[in-house]
């Protein structure tokens, strides 16, 4: 048995290497040609009618003979838009080459090795043909045929008064250069009315000249061209108009483009329709790449809703995968205006591309958009106007458009876009008036995400829009509404009429959906406002939080240079920062932001709360750090130089150099903070009224903070002024709370100080949170030196105006905390009523013993108050 196993593998073997053997000679020692020249020959039918396909056919003295090596070329000028296509047939591949234009060209193969040319072919020519029309009644002729027609003359349709549509058309006709004159169409109801019903082949290369086509009725499709496009038109002009008042589907060529091509159009005419109305074409269905470009109207258009200078209204045949796909359009341009209802665009009206052809499907549609330009006014009276677009839906992005025109609507109003979710647009430039009530922008309305935009044009809110029963704009230089502003800059004032909220340099609202969605930009222009009124943004906030975790996002790099005038809410870089909520009881987590190298350089004026020089308000700001005003900030309550109300946020690394007022919690840095270091104010801090708590007027009012809950290594230069006779006045802080060891330590005071009740050259008032343990506990504090001048009334010192260590929580915890206060230094004046010292005006559960009077110093006056 192993014998005869032995015997069939050695037969096998001997087979493969037979086989082997015979498949070198064939393909590898190319038999026949040993020792002489390779040789192809090719030969193709000589006269052929353009848009058919003719074979080349090839022969060769050699093989193998595959696709992959076998290189074609045209000889000479290929006038006739030739090309080649390979199809495999019964196993071997065909080649045919196909022409759109008449005339004559010459082809050429090689057969390569890699670069080098193993054998070369003849030269053939062959001459693509077309049947010439020169009369009105030949080109009457060309409904239901195949052929290719070219215009051997002009044609003049005036002979016909009332045109009737050729029908059946898959052919080619081309205009040769010449021209179709007076196309007259006077309809009621009719479905399909242009020189074609419904096309389905090809027309190039052609003018159509004063056209006059009209409807009564309110059922059709209008264009110059066809009322229907299954087929292409390329290379094409329209002159004249395109009435059709209640119809819907209207366009300047065509007015129902059916999954047509349309690319390298002109619409001259004049358009009006109902609905789906464009320059180019009315409704617009695609289903692939580049079959709408290079498009241009120069015709006014006019309609109702989904009105557009090039497109009324775009989408694509449905998605029969389930991956989704994408389609690309670009280089659309529109030079006369577009008027409408809702959803006007320069370019395009609407955009809705298919969803799923059926639940077997879960593939869905997308656009993109690039170097679209329009420089024509945009007006509508309702909402979702855009100088590119007006509305859209799953449009991926925008890139390298312009708009060059004023944009006028309602809400959703844009330079770019009216209205578009989740888009993101790139290098945009606006440089015309965008004029709306609600969602307004110099480039988007109501966008995603968008980077590397300039606005040049000014950006104007007319009246608000109420949510809620909230009124509110969303206006901003680049948009109202986005999800993330980066690398852009708006040059151009920003002007609210009205008392709506959210107004910003750049973005009026701005929710973001990660890290550094904020960075990058400046604001040039003025910016006025009533509420959450920034100079780059005016609200920012986040999604809620789905998981049990903290997280944070980074904002950084932004600069100021306009003046930023509201009520509340008002910052030179945002006017209110809310970090997020968690989503539900079912998670834990936060949202936070860190604010960093940020910039202000223009005055910043509230007439209410939370206003500050780069933050007006804000809730969970981790930290801010590295960020410089440079203006002067005037506000209410929670005023400061850096930010207005930031509850628990790190401050580090700040700088104020310009003068601070308000009336309570007011700072040259911070109005309301968490812990504070590393930063100096060289402002001047006025306090010109008080706030009331607990019917008591308070001030609140620190050359670095109103309050916080630690500072550490910070400098005042600058005098602090309380000219209402409100509480709780520091030469660095009104009010600390602290929560834990060492948290005012190693800072100076030079500016002179002038307060009332609880006033010092560090803080005013100082105390700990209370005490949820049965165990006592001490706070130190340190190294803390005032050299200016210090006038109050009660408790009254050149450190701390008064030190209060806290008592337990509850009466289930009977631990107390103590302050221990060390290394401090006063070399300046205190003045006032009573309670005044050199170190501590007044105490409760202060350790007065050696660590206050050995280890501090003070040129004026006792250390301790009497």
């Amino acid at each position: 048995m192993m014998k005869k196993n032995v015997c069939i593998t050695t037969l096998l073997i001997v087979l493969c290497l037979c086989c082997t053997m015979i498949l070198t000679a064939c393909f590898f020692n190319e038999p026949g040609v040993s020792g002489e020249e390779k040789k192809i020959t090719i030969s193709i039918e000589s006269n052929v009618e353009i848009g058919s396909s003719v074979l080349l056919e090839k022969e060769a003295n050699f093989s193998p003979f595959l696709q992959d090596n076998i290189k074609y070329e045209f000889i000479g000028e290929n006038t006739c838009n030739a090309t080649f296509s390979h199809v495999l047939q019964n196993k071997w591949w065909k080649t045919y080459v196909k022409a759109t234009a008449p005339g004559t060209i010459s082809i050429k193969l090689s057969y390569m090795d890699g670069e080098t040319v193993v054998a070369e072919s003849n030269v053939v020519s062959v001459t693509f043909f077309a049947n010439t029309i020169n009369t009105v009644e030949e080109l009457k002729a060309i409904a239901n045929t195949n052929k290719a027609y070219i215009l051997g003359s002009d044609i003049d349709l005036s002979s016909e008064s009332n045109w009737t549509p050729i029908e059946g058309f898959t052919g080619t006709l081309s205009g040769g250069g010449y021209s179709i004159y007076n196309l007259t169409i006077s309809s009621v109801n009719d479905e399909n009315l242009g020189l074609f019903g419904t096309l389905q082949g090809t027309v190039e290369n052609l003018t159509i000249e004063n056209a006059q086509i009209t409807s009564r009725g309110d059922i059709g499709k209008a264009g110059i061209v066809a009322g229907t496009n299954a087929g292409v038109i390329k290379n094409v002009i329209v002159t004249g108009s395109v009435v059709a008042t209640y119809y819907d589907n209207v366009g300047g060529l065509v007015g129902n483009n059916a999954n047509g091509i349309m690319v390298n159009c002109e619409n001259q005419a004049f358009v009006l329709g109902n609905n789906n109305v464009g320059g180019i074409a009315g409704y617009m269905s695609v289903n692939g790449d580049n079959n709408a470009d290079e498009n241009v109207n120069s015709g006014e258009v006019e309609g109702n809703t989904n009105v557009g200078g090039v497109f009324g209204y775009l989408t694509s045949e449905p998605v029969k995968t389930n991956n989704d796909f994408t389609y690309a359009i670009a280089q659309n341009e529109n030079n006369n205006s577009v008027k409408g209802k809702n959803n006007v665009g320069g370019i395009i009206g609407n955009i809705i591309p298919a969803g799923e052809y059926s639940y077997y499907y879960g593939g869905v549609g997308y656009f993109t958009i690039s170097v679209f330009t329009n420089n024509a006014e945009v007006t509508a009276i309702g909402d979702c106007v855009g100088g590119i677009i007006g509305c859209a839906e799953r449009l991926r992005e925008i890139t390298v458009s312009e708009n060059n025109a004023d944009v006028t609507g309602s809400n959703f109003v844009g330079g770019y876009v009216g209205k578009s979710s989740g888009t993101t647009i790139r290098i945009a430039e606006n440089n015309s008036v965008i004029t709306g009530k609600g969602y307004v922008g110099g480039i988007a309305g109501y966008a995603g995400r968008i980077e590397n935009a300039i606005n040049n044009g000014d950006v104007i809110s007319t009246s608000i829009i109420v949510e809620d029963g909230v009124s509110r704009s969303y206006v901003g230089g680049i948009a109202g509404y986005c999800t993330a502003i980066i690398n852009s800059r708006n040059t151009t004032s920003i002007v609210v009429n009205n008392a709506g909220s959210f107004v910003g340099g750049l973005v009026g609202y701005l929710k973001v959906n990660g890290s550094d969605q904020l960075t990058g930009n400046v604001n040039l222009g003025d910016v006025q406002g009533k509420d959450s009124v920034g100079g780059i943004v005016g609200y920012a906030t986040m999604s809620p939080v789905k998981t049990n975790d903290n997280f944070i996002y980074a904002i950084s790099d932004n600069v100021n240079n306009g003046s930023t005038n509201g009520s509340s809410g008002v910052g030179g870089i945002v006017g209110s920062l809310i970090g997020a909520d968690n989503y539900s009881y079912s998670w834990s987590g936060l949202g936070y932001f860190d604010v960093s190298l940020c910039e202000n350089n223009a005055e910043i004026i509230g007439t209410g709360d939370n206003v500050g020089g780069i933050i007006g308000n804000s809730v969970r700001i981790s930290s801010m750090t590295v960020c410089i005003n440079n203006a002067d900030v005037t506000g209410n309550n929670y005023v400061g130089g850096y930010v207005g109300n930031a509850s628990g946020a790190n401050i580090r690394l700040a700088t104020n150099n310009n003068t601070v007022s308000g009336m309570g919690y007011v700072g040259g840095i911070a109005g309301i903070a968490g812990k504070v270091e590393n930063s100096t104010n060289n402002g001047v801090i006025n306090s010109v009224g008080v706030i009331v708590e607990d019917s008591t007027n308070m001030s609140y009012v620190g050359g670095i903070v109103g309050y916080c809950t630690g500072l550490i290594n910070c400098v005042n230069n600058a005098d602090i002024t309380v000219s209402t006779g409100g509480q709780f006045v520091g030469g660095l802080a009104g009010y600390i709370l602290i929560s834990s060891d060492n948290q005012i330590n190693d800072n100076q005071n030079y500016g002179n100080i002038t307060g009332s009740k609880y006033t010092g050259g560090i803080a005013g008032y100082i105390g700990s949170t209370t005490v949820k343990t049965n165990d006592d506990y001490t706070r130190t504090v340190s190294a803390n030196k005032n050299f200016g001048a210090v006038n109050g009334t009660d408790y009254v010192a050149g450190i701390f105006g008064y030190v209060y260590g806290a008592g337990t929580y509850s009466y289930s915890w009977d631990g107390v905390c103590y302050v221990i206060i060390t290394y401090c230094e006063n070399q300046a004046e205190i003045t006032g009523s009573s309670y005044v010292g050199g170190i501590v005006g007044g105490y409760t559960r202060l350790k007065t013993d050696a660590n206050l009077m050995d280890t501090n110093t003070t040129l004026y006056g006792e250390k301790l108050g009497q």
